[in-house]
């Protein structure tokens, strides 16, 4: 291109009369090089290294012919030169319309192929003796899990300390907190609430629910500014009872960190490694690039690595008009968010390229974020389907009443639909720990829910009772989503994943029980995860007033004592 438009000035300025030649080259030199900057020269510039030569070749020959042009007095701007100069600026720039462009592509064809990876992260955490777990615990579960209420099984010797020694964890820490899914989670459920304010209602959740700090697969350790959700640890929901006198003293308490492995799976679609390839090739272009001969192009290098958070904030503009809209889509994109952020955390990046507005951890949190409330979405959305599902049976008063009883009905049978459906979907795209705590959280939206509409019925009969028992069983039936404790058999972990499940079943022991049946609940501590006027008000809506409840209600306002 410089060749023949030397041979034209040269043609030009041999030919014309010397009183035109000036006139001329102030009207065609700056056009010339404006149409040169504009489009001609962008055009040549390579998008890969691979092709680095010829850029150099070609601002070379670009500072050659502004030179012709002032040897043959045709200009005296240096346009052309400063434009050779911006070289690591102009090359960069086309690299980053490349990356975005190809970025659009790939988000443009949506998410196609979904394929199953496999996470394994070795983590050190606290293993405690069974003795100090059962102090933490307050009572052995078994008691709780197999006493003669009525729904334990009485067959099944269920010892959760061995459990938590098989799980290699502390009690405190269930299946997901072993992947940070509840320390960072920070989910105030409404059952928390429920505990705090037994007679408030349970609202739809909203956004200051902290499910935006979810952190599947982190420990928080790194992450100072993340509030840690308290652990749901059995005591909360348990009975607690103390220990016979004639029991041997037991050893001190002891702990120590042990290393576990922890392998999972998920689904992810095609973007993730279609983006994470965009990055790749970026990075390790900038590691070529700093480790070539100084050249006009090599100062480009730290600059490089501003392309990946170009990558994945396209990523983050374009996701949601790139999955299908189903139940699952939200989900799909939290996995491919934690797929990104596994590959960027294990990307090098040379130390020498890094700079302050280069934070590699800064990408890899708003990814993370990213992907948080996309759950976050999902899991309120959900959340308010299943509270306007239950709102249809209006507190459950007059259950046996047509056509009231239809409503209770189509609420609990809708629900249970629900969940059980959202199970299916979610089975088939989240790891095992992320899918039980989420099926989890909503569970417990729905007993907690249940709790408080049942303890606001003024007064109970003994019919609506019985119903509202039976439409207990139904929701216990959910009881099946929930693997069994590892080591045990026929004990579920319902209870370390929904926080109100214990709860939630010994309020169906108080609806179908005599008042011989409460204060023995009571006595033995089974019943401390109420509150003693929810126990008083319980009493009063489900017995008539005679000494025996009162008698009942004195000692439960007494403590028992």
């Amino acid at each position: 291109m410089f060749k023949d438009l030397r041979q034209m000035v040269t043609f030009f300025n041999r030919n014309l009369p010397s009183g035109i030649t000036p006139m001329f080259s102030r009207i065609f030199i700056p056009n010339l090089t404006t149409r040169l900057i504009s489009s001609s020269l962008p055009s040549s510039v390579p998008s890969s290294l691979d092709n680095l030569p010829k850029f150099e070749a070609l601002l070379k020959e670009t500072r050659e012919f502004e030179d012709f042009l002032h040897r043959v007095s045709w200009t005296n701007e240096t346009e052309l030169r400063e434009w050779a100069e911006r070289a690591p600026k102009v090359w960069l720039s086309k690299r980053k319309e490349a990356s975005l462009d190809k970025a659009r592509q790939i988000l443009s064809h949506g998410a196609s192929a979904v394929k199953v990876v496999e996470r394994t992260e070795t983590q050190k955490v606290k293993v405690t003796s069974s003795t100090e777990r059962r102090k933490s615990v307050g009572v052995p579960m078994e008691d709780v899990w197999n006493d003669d209420s009525g729904w334990g099984d009485g067959d099944t010797s269920a010892d959760t300390a061995a459990t938590a020694k098989s799980l290699q964890i502390d009690i405190d820490d269930d299946d997901a907190s072993c992947w940070g899914l509840d320390e960072d989670i920070d989910i105030e459920d409404e059952g928390q609430k429920g505990d705090e304010r037994p007679s408030m209602p349970v609202d739809a959740p909203t956004d200051e629910d902290g499910l935006d700090n979810l952190d599947w697969g982190e420990w928080g350790e790194d992450d100072p500014g993340l509030e840690v959700q308290e652990p749901i640890i059995a005591s909360d929901v348990a009975p607690a009872k103390k220990p016979a006198e004639s029991q041997p003293a037991k050893r001190p308490p002891s702990s120590h960190s042990q290393d576990i492995t922890l392998r999972e799976s998920y689904a992810i679609t095609s973007i993730p490694d279609a983006i994470m390839d965009i990055i790749v090739q970026a990075v390790d272009e900038a590691k070529r690039l700093s480790a070539m001969p100084p050249s006009p192009v090599t100062p480009a290098a730290p600059g490089m690595l501003s392309i990946p958070s170009l990558v994945l904030a396209a990523y983050r503009a374009l996701a949601p008009i790139s999955y299908s809209t189903n139940i699952s889509s939200n989900m799909h994109v939290y996995n491919d968010c934690v797929r990104i952020a596994e590959q960027l955390q294990s990307l090098e990046v040379a130390a020498e390229l890094t700079r302050p507005n280069n934070n590699w951890d800064t990408d890899v949190n708003l990814i993370q974020s990213f992907g948080k409330r996309h759950y976050a979405k999902e899991i309120s959305l959900q959340r308010t389907i299943l509270c306007d599902s239950l709102d249809g049976a209006q507190g459950f008063m007059g259950c046996t009443n047509f056509p009231q009883s239809v409503d209770c009905q189509t609420a609990i049978s809708s629900v249970v639909a629900r969940i059980k459906e959202i199970h299916t979907s979610w089975s088939q795209v989240l790891s095992p720990s992320v899918l039980f705590q989420s099926v989890g959280l909503l569970l417990n939206t729905v007993v907690t829910k249940l709790i408080n509409d049942i303890e606001d019925i003024p007064d109970i009969p003994a019919a609506d009772s019985e119903k509202i028992c039976a439409f207990f069983e139904e929701i216990t039936a959910l009881e099946s989503l929930f693997p069994d404790a590892p080591g045990t058999a026929g004990v579920s972990t319902t209870g370390f994943h929904c926080k109100n499940w214990l709860k939630f079943r010994f309020l169906q022991q108080i609806l179908d029980s005599r008042i011989a049946d409460i204060l023995y609940m009571f006595r033995e501590g089974h019943l401390e995860g109420f509150e003693t006027e929810e126990l008083v008000d319980l009493v009063k809506a489900l017995f008539a007033d005679n000494d025996n409840r009162r008698k009942c209600i004195d000692e439960i306002r007494s403590g028992g004592h």
